[in-house]
């Protein structure tokens, strides 16, 4: 049966049996079917009414010449755990089982362990499970088990930090198989309400026409991007649009006045890019830190001074630490700074006014809930009470601006060179001002002397013209804004940097193409 026929039968069905036998739902009320596609469920707050629904619905199918097809039936029942307010599966390894029926056949009982997949999710008797996967930017990517009460956490701590509001039309230009697209830029504003525009691929003249667009209908009110999606929107703007002074001007005055918010994450965003977009449209991007673990853990104001290079402070319901491994500390480690977003429990543990950098550890009703099939990998990605989630990333914490930023994977993105730590992204963002570099990557690679060098991989903006990026140029160059620890120790040229469907730079794939 087709889906449409199946919807004009079953909507009989609901009108016949009304609100009988139900469930009662928080904020529903009596609730006892759902369909979607050509599948039914049927809910009931007692076995009994159960039973009586079963006996409505084949009823009602039988007199139309249909019937329920048992083996494709499952049924999961909870039952209170004598005073224990939570509930606890009723499968068939309990005393007295339940037992449902239709035409005499027993339904099969859906077993406390069992794991079935339908539209795609991946369902227990205690929820859906939806395995997202982490992009992997400093390894393989591994299967995120993420809770129906995880995302619904996430969708909230969005729509109140960021003023999500059933007028809002978000213009989607990302991936749905990562977390950016899927949940920020898809799940949130449809659970609020709002208007999704998606565009089937990401196409810069086609955005610059969405967002310039004149008059109130599908007027653009929120976009978020990767720092690639703005470099190419920049770039294409440069070519069609910088020359004119009044398309300038119109342009600017439309994104400024009609945008009421331009995100950016997945990826660290160049101070260059940050300025260049609020010359081209008047607005400072909110930049923000998440990962498909976490959810959004960090960001900048929605009202008040965004600092470029820094994301901020942690979203609502998100408890952050800074910290430093100390195995003689029962919880293995040292809490440097503790913060949350109502800045309540900001707890800077030393007394100087110097930035204080440690791992970044999350604690958040956001959080997933294991890797798929790698119970290893999970227990080593919490803290030994398991509280915490340990990100891997390295972040710093600004006393006297109160702001965070994140300095890049403890894996790759520190590199370890003549005793000094040294962050890849803070000379990537220096390397990213040079007027000749388009693109451009900074690595670690083993050098038995420093214990790591310092590569720059740089993409030139002239393939031809490449006089300028020598390591004797570099070095002066970037020698303005960093420390001499901190400078190249070599160059490597290339005509591209292999980036995933998000723009990360997969590190470890590049060192092996330059070694």
């Amino acid at each position: 049966m087709s889906s449409l026929l199946f919807n004009l039968v079953i909507d009989e069905l609901f009108e016949i049996i009304g609100d009988r036998f139900g469930y009662e739902l928080q904020g529903m009320g009596s609730v006892n079917a759902r369909a979607f596609a050509d599948d039914i469920t049927l809910m009931s707050g007692s076995e009994v009414g159960m039973q009586q629904l079963l006996l409505e619905t084949e009823k009602f199918l039988t007199a139309r010449g249909l019937e329920l097809n048992v083996e494709k039936c499952t049924a999961i029942c909870l039952r209170k755990a004598g005073k224990v307010k939570n509930s606890q599966v009723a499968d068939s390894s309990v005393t007295n089982p339940p037992r449902f029926t239709v035409q005499n056949k027993p339904i099969p009982l859906f077993g406390i362990n069992e794991k079935c997949r339908y539209l795609g999710v991946h369902f227990t008797p205690f929820g859906a499970v939806d395995p997202r996967v982490s992009v992997g930017t400093s390894g393989k990517p591994k299967g995120c088990v993420i809770t129906f009460n995880a995302v619904q956490a996430h969708v909230d701590s969005m729509v109140k930090a960021w003023g999500w509001t059933i007028d809002d039309v978000i213009l989607h230009i990302l991936p749905l198989h990562h977390i950016h697209g899927l949940i920020n830029g898809l799940l949130t504003p449809h659970f609020i309400g709002a208007k999704v525009i998606m565009v089937p691929r990401f196409d810069a003249s086609k955005v610059w026409e969405y967002l310039i667009r004149p008059g109130p209908e599908q007027q653009i009110t929120v976009f978020t991007g990767v720092p690639t999606v703005y470099a190419k929107l920049t770039d294409d703007y440069d070519a069609k649009y910088a020359s004119c002074s009044q398309t300038r001007d119109i342009i600017r005055e439309q994104c400024s006045q009609k945008i009421r918010l331009m995100m950016c994450g997945s990826a660290a965003l160049p101070e260059s890019i940050y300025r260049r977009w609020h010359e081209i449209t008047g607005y400072n991007l909110l930049e923000r830190y998440g990962m498909t673990e976490c959810g959004m853990a960090l960001s900048n104001p929605l009202y008040g001074e965004r600092i470029p290079g820094t994301v901020g402070r942690p979203m609502p319901t998100v408890l952050v630490r800074i910290a430093r491994e100390n195995p003689d500390s029962p919880i293995g480690y040292e809490i440097l700074v503790e913060a949350d977003s109502d800045n309540t429990k900001l707890e800077v543990k030393n007394t100087t006014d110097e930035p204080i950098e440690g791992e970044l550890l999350i604690q958040s009703p956001t959080l997933f809930k294991e890797y798929w099939q790698k119970p290893n990998e999970t227990r080593a990605t919490f803290t030994t009470d398991g509280k915490f989630f340990k990100t891997g990333d390295v972040c710093r914490y600004d006393p006297q601006k109160k702001v965070f930023s994140i300095r890049g994977r403890q894996s790759m993105d520190i590199i370890k060179r003549a005793g000094y730590k040294i962050s890849a992204l803070d000379i990537e963002r220096v390397l990213l001002e040079h007027n000749d570099v388009l693109e451009c990557s900074v690595v670690g690679i083993d050098d038995l002397t420093l214990g790591q060098k310092i590569v720059a991989i740089i993409v030139p903006k002239s393939p031809i013209n490449t006089t300028n990026l020598t390591i004797d140029v570099i070095r002066p160059f970037c020698k303005q804004q960093l420390p001499k620890y901190s400078l190249p120790d070599s160059i490597t040229i290339l005509d591209h940097i292999p980036r995933n469907a998000m723009g990360k730079v997969n590190k470890k794939e590049l060192v092996s193409l330059i070694v």
